[in-house]
């Protein structure tokens, strides 16, 4: 889309310099002829853009771009169970601010390198032992948290630092750093 409107942009705009200029070439002198302007070049004059005019660019990817490259079907809807158990009475942003947390971690060099590890990784999140065998009695919230996590993958403005790889009802003495988002404390130790 991008790149047809570039396209449709440039021909517009040669289009309409060549109108301009066209007219200004020529012009009518003192007996009514039309004559060529000794001033401007002889018609048609051509413009060429560079080869990087044309050339696609790319959007520039998000700091989870890679997690959402990677992660399989089984990891997405484990980490949608997780947002929602965790936070399904959150608001918008503080079921992000959680899976963003899950998305730190794993970016993070102190944790897995996988949703389904860094999930299952013993003391970690409350819920995970019944994440699969714990049942959805709000199928709404559910679809809502997949979504979340869909544009937390692709999204390039974040809620919390990188660093911010925790969270919980109750803020630890020993946080260096915290926001509280709705009922939960997302912070850095």
């Amino acid at each position: 889309m991008r790149q047809h409107l570039r396209h449709l942009l440039c021909f517009s705009l040669a289009v309409l310099l060549l109108i301009g200029w066209g007219a200004a070439f020529f012009f009518e002198d003192d007996r009514g002829e039309r004559r060529e302007h000794p001033i401007f070049p002889p018609a048609p004059y051509v413009i060429e853009l560079p080869p990087a005019f044309y050339e696609e660019r790319e959007e520039p990817a998000g700091r989870y771009a890679a997690i959402g490259e990677e992660m399989t079907d089984e990891e997405r809807a484990l980490s949608a169970l997780m947002i929602y158990h965790e936070a399904r009475g959150e608001s918008e942003e503080g079921q992000r601010a959680v899976a963003e947390v899950l998305c730190n971690r794993i970016l993070s060099e102190l944790y897995p390198d996988t949703a389904k590890e860094v999930i299952y990784q013993q003391n970690q999140f409350s819920c995970a032992d019944a994440l699969t065998t714990a049942p959805v009695r709000e199928p709404a919230c559910l679809a809502k948290a997949f979504d979340i996590l869909h544009e937390v993958l692709e999204e390039t403005e974040y809620l919390l630092p990188e660093t911010y790889l925790y969270f919980g009802t109750v803020l630890p003495a020993n946080a260096k750093s915290y926001v509280q988002i709705g009922n939960h404390y997302f912070y850095e130790i």
